[in-house]
């Protein structure tokens, strides 16, 4: 029976992942009768802990001495790992554990890998599906693990992010575009200018939000200075009335905002990047979909089309119960790979 489910994670950023693991810990508190704690590597640029019942920030060998410590009460422990260098830590570990890998993103669509350290990343997870159960935030990510080479296919498997509990707000008329996001390479927001001065070539009253910062905010600040396009920095609800989410990333995960754009009431004009939104829109809405190598008039189609379709009330009632059965759909899956092992 376990009673703890302990986290080893990486160097705290801020991000995505940290905020998938806080509202993963918030949901086993919860949903689980068990106390839940972290060991976070030293470093990083956030120094907040996470909310739990104990977190402590240690180097990788106070990490692994601390595991060690779990010896007695193992059976009852189930560890939680997310990054690369916490994963060699508990794979040196020298007694069996209950323990899941959280992947979070390709590897093999990841076109910021060289290749030699894609190879030694694709060959590490492979290898820990032999101690390890791996949890992939979407269909599509574990399909690519299962397809690793010498992977153990039997030990991958689909468990979504924890979302926040939607009422699946109205689609209202689209007077803007939102880009929402860190503001890097993996985003593509230099694409996403290119494709938001398409847009204005027809429509000028056309406006877009760059939700979110990044190194790159700075250059697309200079390139985008003839635009209609503000930079807000970070938001609470970046999911605002009335828009529609440009969503450009060149790899993902999942691609978790455009879940949250749907259940807060914005149309989506996706880039089919590895891995996720082709997961969530062939269950919503396939119209939503860019292929990946298109320029910037399909997404101008693509909206026009949204436009159109989406002028009937019908349409956007039935396109909310498509969000809400894929919500319970994502409910039920995350639920039943968590409770099988708690």
């Amino acid at each position: 029976m376990i009673d703890n489910v302990t986290f080893v994670l990486p160097k705290r950023y801020y991000g995505g992942m940290e905020v998938s693991n806080q509202k993963l810990m918030d949901y086993f508190s919860r949903n689980f009768s068990v106390t839940v704690s972290a060991y976070v590597q030293k470093g990083g640029g956030d120094n907040n802990p996470y909310i739990c019942n104990s977190c402590e920030t240690l180097s990788l060998t106070e990490i692994y001495f601390s595991v060690l410590k779990w010896y007695k009460n193992r059976r009852q422990t189930l560890f939680v790992i997310n990054g690369v260098f916490p994963l060699l830590c508990m794979l040196l570990i020298p007694f069996r554990v209950n323990a899941v890998y959280q992947l979070h993103c390709t590897l093999e669509g990841n076109n910021e890998l060289k290749q030699f350290k894609r190879i030694i990343l694709k060959s590490l997870v492979a290898i820990c599906t032999y101690r390890f159960k791996v949890y992939c935030v979407s269909e599509s990510l574990a399909d690519e693990v299962r397809g690793y080479k010498l992977s153990n296919y039997n030990a991958v498997s689909f468990s979504p992010n924890v979302l926040d509990d939607y009422k699946i707000r109205a689609f209202n008329d689209i007077s803007r575009l939102s880009f929402v996001g860190r503001i890097s390479h993996q985003k593509d927001p230099i694409f996403a200018v290119d494709v938001f001065r398409e847009f204005s070539r027809t429509d000028t009253g056309l406006k877009l939000s760059m939700i979110g910062e990044g190194h790159l905010t700075n250059k697309i600040k200079q390139k985008a200075s003839t635009l209609n396009i503000d930079f807000p920095g970070w938001l609470d609800q970046p999911y605002l009335a009335g828009s529609a989410l440009l969503f450009t990333s060149n790899y993902e995960g999942y691609g978790l905002v455009i879940i949250e754009a749907l259940a807060n009431g914005c149309l989506v004009v996706a880039r089919d990047a590895p891995h996720g939104p082709s997961d969530i829109l062939s269950k919503i809405d396939k119209d939503m979909i860019v292929p990946f190598d298109s320029g910037p008039e399909a997404y101008v189609d693509c909206l026009n089309l949204l436009r159109s379709k989406y002028s009937s009330k019908v349409e956007r009632e039935q396109l909310k119960d498509r969000i809400y059965n894929y919500l319970k759909y994502l409910n039920d899956i995350r639920f039943n790979s968590w409770d099988v092992l708690l």
